[in-house]
């Protein structure tokens, strides 16, 4: 019985000693220098002083989007991972071209997820003609950009990203199987409006705490 009671009290300490992660943590401002700090919730610097950054937000809220000048800030130390601004975390995308994306991690969970839009490039092959016999007379590419958007998710204890689709889900829940036999029960179509519901519900069943220093 005592032994009990003490394992019961040392749980106890170790549940007090850690906050579980929810949509509803607290994340405290600054720079994540490597997602290590990010599961721990313990940015490596502060950030600076965001008075002086030329910042904004999308229309959805989505991307905090940063001048050149202030990533040579944040980067003056090496890469970031992502950051927290106004106690939300935010994610590093790096792009082909242009500069690095800073996307909200839309869910916090044991399986996060966040979205982007982007365009993506692709070479389209254009007829030229002669403007006076209406001839064609050659060809060449011209790059098209076509909006799109990536779905993405992350493995909270382990840092592991890839893609949001139902074979990577189907991959990422095989320790619930009674979700994972609803999730092999679906029909193609209904992928689209069930599997982000499946996300939501299997983070609501595993539990995962930060473990506070």
């Amino acid at each position: 019985m005592y032994r009990f009671l003490l394992l019961l009290l040392l749980f106890a300490g170790q549940q007090l000693a850690a906050q579980r992660l929810s949509q509803n943590t607290v994340f405290k401002a600054g720079v994540y220098r490597q997602w290590e700090d990010f599961k721990q919730n313990q940015p490596k610097q502060p950030l600076p002083d965001t008075s002086s950054w030329a910042k904004s937000l999308s229309p959805d809220g989505n991307l905090l989007l940063l001048s050149e000048a202030s990533w040579e800030v944040l980067d003056a130390q090496g890469p970031i991972w992502g950051l927290s601004f106004r106690e939300q975390p935010y994610i590093r995308v790096d792009q082909p071209k242009g500069p690095a994306y800073l996307v909200h991690l839309h869910v916090v969970g044991k399986i996060s997820y966040y979205y982007y839009r982007y365009f993506k490039e692709h070479e389209l092959p254009m007829t030229i003609y002669d403007p006076f016999s209406g001839q064609a007379v050659g060809q060449k590419t011209i790059i098209n950009k076509e909006p799109s958007s990536k779905e993405r998710i992350l493995q909270f204890e382990t840092g592991e990203q890839t893609d949001f689709n139902y074979e990577n889900l189907r991959a990422w829940i095989q320790d619930d199987p009674g979700l994972l036999q609803s999730l092999e029960a679906l029909k193609a179509e209904e992928y689209e409006d069930k599997l982000f519901k499946i996300l939501l519900i299997y983070n609501d069943r595993k539990a995962v705490y930060i473990q506070q220093p």
